[in-house]
């Protein structure tokens, strides 16, 4: 495998990790010009099988709240039967799965629906950014974790008259911008989540 020094978020992970993070990663090659995706081209859903690691992909509307969807409330449903209530689930979604300011928008309108099929197990992590920010909650079983962006910050719920990006002064940037670190510990509920602010990582 290349060295991952190039890459700025890789380049902050501890040697013991990246040892842990090896045997999943691999090189894909690709070709001058090919396209991965084409522009506006849906994408209905995004699935890990590894050992309970879910993705969903939210559907973003403008001005609105993210939307999954009955088609991919269903594959949840279905991906869920058979599991065994002790299997440790991971939801990764862009937009939070649970209404952190619905006046932006920073919400999920039909997450409750995907969160009452998750309920139900032991250990429930669910990872998000889109807010920019960390927000933090548990309900239960399930630990929610909003992380920071390395693009641009953004205001605290209803601290301004609407979302976006936040002027910062250009020294502080980096105290504002980072990075979330997520690691399983054998033996604990829930996921150790550690973030960083860029000027802690550099």
């Amino acid at each position: 495998m290349p060295h991952h020094s190039n890459n700025r978020i890789l380049s902050t992970v501890s040697a013991e990790d990246m040892a842990e993070l090896q045997p999943h990663l691999r090189l894909v090659e690709l070709e001058h010009g090919r396209v991965l995706a084409e522009s506006r081209q849906r994408v209905h859903k995004v699935y890990f099988p590894h050992g309970g690691i879910l993705s969903s992909v939210v559907e973003l509307k403008a001005g609105g709240l993210g939307n999954l969807g009955n088609e991919q409330l269903e594959w949840l449903e279905d991906d869920l039967k058979g599991r065994s209530n002790s299997t440790p689930i991971v939801v990764f979604a862009h937009i939070p799965l649970w209404m952190v300011y619905e006046k932006w928008g920073w919400g999920t309108k039909d997450g409750e629906q995907a969160l009452a099929m998750l309920k139900p197990f032991g250990s429930v992590t669910v990872l998000n950014g889109h807010i920019h920010q960390v927000v933090q909650k548990v309900e239960g079983n399930v630990a929610f974790h909003t992380a920071m962006a390395t693009a641009f910050p953004q205001p605290a719920p209803g601290a301004a008259p609407n979302p976006g990006p936040m002027a910062v002064p250009a020294g502080k940037l980096a105290s504002v911008l980072g990075v979330t670190k997520v690691k399983v510990v054998r033996g604990h509920n829930h996921l150790a989540v550690v973030d960083s602010t860029l000027a802690e990582t550099v």
